[in-house]
């Protein structure tokens, strides 16, 4: 049977046609066009950001969609501490004039480490198979930012809060997740190090997922040591509140006060996304959702009492407050002159040891010696911070001989005991074989020159006679030495007139003109980035100043930053240039120690800082 369509039947049939056509037409175009128009771009904001504020690192996918792209490792950074490694992500789609926009974005935060340049280097992105790579983002870190003015952290456990935290729109209660931060000393003396852990809480039943640093976490007052945790932690039980929890490390951070008086900790602030799920024999309280809901959760504020250390602190004393094992060696003990003898000292134990200062070395004045090489190894794995920080002193004698080693000594402040504790290692003897090298002389041991002397004379020359007018008796002769007597005495006194011009600024800028000397030192190592030599260079410059216009009891190098406050105040020097003296040495000492090299805009920002202040200084302190 033949089957004719009619008219109307036909019409609708040709219209499903176009339509269909239409929807595989568009739908291929925006396929192609999806898959021909990838994009990947990377930006940071803000571009200027205070010490302490946060950066968000953003990383944006367009064109695939997001099973095609694998989730992409946080880039290395400089000068920018990543506070978590999972990013947060978000996916947007949409449909325009037949082109369809999708849109990955893949977020993290920073955190700056001090005032400087952060870089956030090129980050990788695998699309179905093929990498595209990122331009390196730069943020511009200024001296720390004030911070907003904070409401009241929410209690840790039950009570009222000042503000929603988005817990009861997920169904839960305050004691349900939370976060709790402890100290393991509410006191603490000055140097002395103290813990504080945060540790995020849940009963069992909470998911949690896309968790964040939601501030900066700042501790004024505190030189701060970050220990590890863990990046992905286990949860694990603990008992709290008479009820089991779930609990993981958020951070862990050794402290040690830099300054005596109550000094307050930061609360510790997280973003997070939680789940509740329904608890067996619970008939009370709302409901729980099935969803995730955004929550903000914070610690409490924490305090130290720092105490000033005792007076009557020995010579060798530097600031070391802990607990520390000292030990020398020398090798080799039998040299030839002009071959180098090593003496290797070795600080161990449990304190601040990146900032402990090398002991001062008193060789016999045979010996030439030079500054010590420094290896610090820091163990940021326990509870505590703990290391070794050696120092390698090469000594050069320059004549044969028995010569002793005098013993090195290291002065610290035992908390635990509560006095100050002096080791010292034994005295070394070191044979030294061979004689002095000739020192060259232009003079023979009666003061006669070498090499002007005549050769003996073997036979008489003759005697010839003069009858012509001897000089003495000739006037024109007396007249020239007048003559040239006035002319000499007229030079003598021109030369002392411009000495004498010339005189007191020479003097006042001595000081200063040698400091910038060593400070031009720094530069080569700055173009060839060398980071130690750079900020030893500029540490000495700095140190140098001082000592010739302070008029130090001792050397510069072997006092504390408050010390030299100290001799600076008395001298008259402003507050504010007090303060950059601490943070150029502060930032020479950890720059030198630190395990992440700072950035060549850091380095060139200190060293135009020690510059303008050593001129500042110069206007400022009384010759």
């Amino acid at each position: 049977m033949l089957i004719v369509a009619t008219s109307p039947f036909r019409t609708i049939l040709r219209g499903f046609a176009v339509a269909l056509g239409l929807v595989l037409l568009l739908g291929g175009q925006a396929r192609a066009q999806s898959d021909a128009d990838v994009t990947v771009s990377a930006q940071a904001q803000p571009a200027e950001v205070g010490t302490a504020g946060i950066v968000t690192f953003k990383i944006q996918v367009q064109g695939a969609s997001v099973t095609e792209v694998q989730t992409p490792e946080p880039p290395a950074t400089t000068n920018l501490v990543l506070q978590e490694t999972t990013p947060r992500t978000r996916r947007e789609v949409s449909f325009d004039s037949g082109r369809l926009t999708r849109r990955l974005t893949f977020e993290w935060t920073y955190e700056p480490m001090r005032v400087g340049v952060g870089r956030i280097r090129a980050a990788t992105v695998r699309i179905r198979g093929e990498e595209y790579t990122t331009d390196e983002v730069r943020v511009r870190i200024v001296p720390r930012a004030q911070r907003p003015a904070r409401g009241r952290a929410p209690a840790a456990g039950p009570g009222p809060r000042a503000e929603p935290d988005g817990r009861e729109q997920a169904g839960l209660r305050p004691r349900d997740l939370f976060i709790r931060g402890t100290v393991s000393a509410d006191a603490a003396y000055q140097n002395e190090q103290v813990t504080v852990e945060y540790r995020l809480f849940f009963r069992p039943g909470v998911r949690l997922r896309q968790s964040r640093m939601a501030d900066a976490w700042d501790a004024p007052g505190f030189w701060r040591e970050e220990l590890d945790v863990a990046s992905r932690p286990t949860p694990r039980a603990q008992q709290i509140f008479g009820r089991t929890y779930k609990a993981i490390v958020l951070k862990r951070v050794a402290l040690f006060p830099t300054r005596a008086g109550t000094l307050a900790v930061d609360p510790l602030r997280i973003e997070t996304e939680a789940q509740a799920q329904p608890q067996l024999g619970r008939r009370d309280g709302p409901v729980p959702r099935s969803r995730y809901e955004p929550v903000t959760l914070s610690s409490e504020q924490l305090t130290v009492a720092a105490r000033p250390l005792p007076p009557s602190a020995p010579p060798a004393f530097d600031g070391a407050v802990g607990e520390f094992t000292f030990d020398t060696r020398v090798r080799p003990d039998s040299v030839a002159v002009g071959d180098p003898v090593e003496l290797t000292a070795r600080v161990q134990g449990t304190g601040n040891i990146a900032t402990v200062s090398p002991p001062t070395l008193e060789a016999p004045s045979a010996f030439e010696t030079y500054e010590p090489d420094v290896e610090t190894d820091v163990d940021r794995g326990g509870a505590a911070i703990r290391g070794t920080k050696t120092f390698t002193y090469t000594v050069v004698p320059r004549s044969g001989g028995t010569y002793t080693l005098p013993s090195l000594r290291f002065a610290y402040f035992d908390p635990a005991a509560q006095r100050y504790e002096t080791l010292r290692s034994t005295p070394a003897t070191v044979q030294v074989t061979g004689e002095a090298e000739p020192q060259a002389t232009s003079r023979t041991g009666d003061g006669l020159p070498v090499g002007d002397i005549a050769g003996l004379v073997d036979q008489p020359d003759p005697w010839t006679r003069v009858d012509r007018r001897p000089l003495h008796a000739r006037p024109w002769v007396y007249l020239a030495l007048l003559g040239a007597l006035v002319l000499a005495a007229g030079g003598v006194a021109y030369r002392r007139r411009g000495a004498r011009a010339a005189e007191a600024p020479s003097q006042a800028s001595g000081p200063l003109d040698d400091a910038e000397t060593v400070l031009q030192e720094a530069r080569p190592h700055l173009r060839e980035d060398k980071t130690r030599p750079f900020y030893q260079a500029v540490e000495r410059g700095v140190l140098a100043f001082l000592e010739a216009r302070l008029d130090l009891p001792r050397a510069a190098s072997g006092m504390t930053g408050e010390a030299l406050d100290r001799h600076l105040a008395r001298r008259g020097a402003p507050r504010a240039d007090r303060e950059t003296l601490h943070e150029v040495l502060r930032a020479c000492n950890e720059a030198q120690f630190s395990p992440d090299a700072p950035s060549p805009d850091a380095m060139e920002t200190t060293l135009d800082r020690a510059d303008a202040l050593l001129r500042r200084l110069d206007d400022h302190l009384p010759t």
